[in-house]
């Protein structure tokens, strides 16, 4: 009786009926990892965009702090402030130094060209290279914006944000080595800044891998170019 039952259904029928073939498993599983993938680069556009959120709070807060300390000590707080981030070498100004939220490093502090009491620059480091804030301030999202390569994010007072003349199109490295030429004191510093370096005939230049120098201050746009800045 039971083989009469079974002898009335096609199993292989029905089996074919109710499973999936290869290929429309492979089609499945290939949409399905489809949809992960993006759904993984939709999530690390989105943790990108959190930390430069971080980032842009933070400088936000220094330039709160560095007005306040201007308001206070009548002049800009000096080169090297921020070094020592997670630090309170900015108190009572601000509580901690903040540092970048990934690489846990101090955010740059460019200080005026020539004057410290006349402005400063803080830059950060941005992953989302399409974030619209770095073209919207003159920078470029990998050269950035003429304080070294990669800080395509900064906040200025009393200076633009790039130095004269910058073309954020061109690389940093683009310029070619000049012949070292000193003919004063004044020279620029690895973060494109123009400083007192002292006697140009004395050891301090090539000690410090300077290749040009001015009697006076550093004339605008050359601390923009690469190949002008000391190693140190």
């Amino acid at each position: 009786m039971v083989a009469d039952i079974l002898s009335g259904f096609d199993l292989g029928r029905h089996d074919r009926n109710k499973g999936f073939t290869l290929t429309e498993l492979l089609i499945v599983i290939s949409i399905v990892v489809l949809l992960l993938l993006l759904l993984l680069v939709n999530l690390r556009t989105q943790i990108k965009r959190a930390n430069d959120s971080h980032r842009k709070a933070d400088l936000n807060r220094i330039q709160k702090a560095f007005e306040e300390y201007v308001n206070d000590k009548r002049c800009y707080p000096p080169e090297g402030i921020l070094d020592d981030c997670d630090s309170s070498t900015l108190s009572p100004f601000l509580e901690r130094v903040p540092c970048d939220p990934v690489s846990r490093t101090p955010y740059l502090h460019v200080p005026g060209d020539s004057n410290l009491c006349g402005g400063y620059r803080v830059c950060a480091q941005l992953e989302d290279k399409n974030d619209p804030d770095i073209v919207r301030i003159g920078c470029h999202p990998d050269n950035g914006c003429g304080w070294g390569a990669g800080y395509n994010y900064c906040v200025s007072v009393g200076y633009g944000v790039t130095p004269d003349g910058y073309n954020p199109n061109v690389a940093p490295d683009a310029t070619p080595t000049p012949t070292p030429s000193w003919n004063g004191p004044y020279a620029c510093t690895p973060q494109g800044a123009c400083n007192y370096y002292g006697d140009p005939e004395g050891p301090i230049f090539p000690q410090y891998g300077c290749p040009v120098s001015w009697s006076g201050t550093c004339p605008p746009g050359e601390c923009a170019q690469q190949a002008n800045r000391c190693a140190i």
